[in-house]
């Protein structure tokens, strides 16, 4: 390295040290863990292509790691609550979803290393698979019988993540000291974002009329549950809460929000 430094030669870098020192700098994301399990995992693939630098990760290599992944069986263990009688695992195979998770941890690193480290010259392109999608969205009218049918708090929660465009989890963890009445704002700091980054959104009439419906139901969390503390996802899933409260409210196809 200090001779390609002092002849003024490009220094050929590594993937490790790339994907560490990407890692290192959002060590306080939200989603570090599953960024470590997709670093390990395109670790292990290049380990077995022997690819050691950044410049040997090319469209050639990629696409056959990214086909022989799709469809892969692998065995799932099952939580108690949901598993059937007598079953504790079922074996699932890897869905395009899945797969183009991995390929966009992958751009990433190498966008990275291109665009942020400069130790690529150029960036290659990795195709993921087409996703089919199905959008389904409420009209207010549908909206309006939903929030009827939901009980308290489900109510408030799906009404103040309409407004406001929030993902579940940072309506789920509302505290009061994310929250400035004065100002109309939530400010939540960067640990609770999935992308790293704090984020201040500012509140609407709608919004603050939920906020102040909460005043004095918990000292610290805006939407407690019956034991006071934060709500699960699994205690917001769609069959859970828009599953069954939906079809009360005569409300067909919801499948909830993430």
């Amino acid at each position: 390295m200090w001779k390609a430094e002092v002849n003024g030669e490009k220094v050929r870098r590594t993937w490790a040290e790339t994907v560490e020192r990407w890692l290192d700098e959002r060590q306080e994301k939200r989603s570090h863990k599953d960024d470590l399990r997709i670093a390990m995992w395109w670790n292990d693939k290049f380990a077995q292509q022997q690819i050691v630098y950044l410049d040997q990760i090319t469209p050639d290599v990629v696409q056959p790691i990214r086909d022989a992944e799709l469809g892969r069986e692998y065995v799932r263990t099952l939580d108690k609550k949901v598993s059937r009688v007598g079953e504790a695992s079922v074996v699932r195979k890897i869905q395009k979803a899945t797969v183009n998770r991995k390929l966009a941890f992958l751009r990433t690193i190498i966008n990275a290393a291109h665009r942020r480290y400069l130790w690529l010259l150029s960036r290659p392109l990795f195709e993921g698979y087409a996703e089919k999608t199905r959008m389904r969205y409420l009209e207010p009218h549908e909206f309006a019988r939903l929030v009827t049918a939901l009980p308290d708090p489900y109510g408030e929660m799906a009404t103040f993540a309409v407004v406001t465009g929030l993902r579940r989890s940072n309506v789920l963890g509302l505290r009061w000291e994310h929250v400035n009445m004065v100002r109309r704002t939530a400010t939540f700091p960067e640990k609770l974002m999935k992308n790293g980054l704090p984020l201040t959104i500012p509140l609407n009439a709608t919004a603050m009329g939920v906020i102040r419906q909460r005043i004095g139901k918990h000292d610290t969390l805006v939407f407690p549950n019956t034991a006071g503390n934060a709500y699960q996802a699994s205690q917001t899933s769609s069959g859970t809460i828009f599953g069954t409260h939906g079809q009360a409210g005569c409300v067909k196809g919801v499948r909830g929000w993430t």
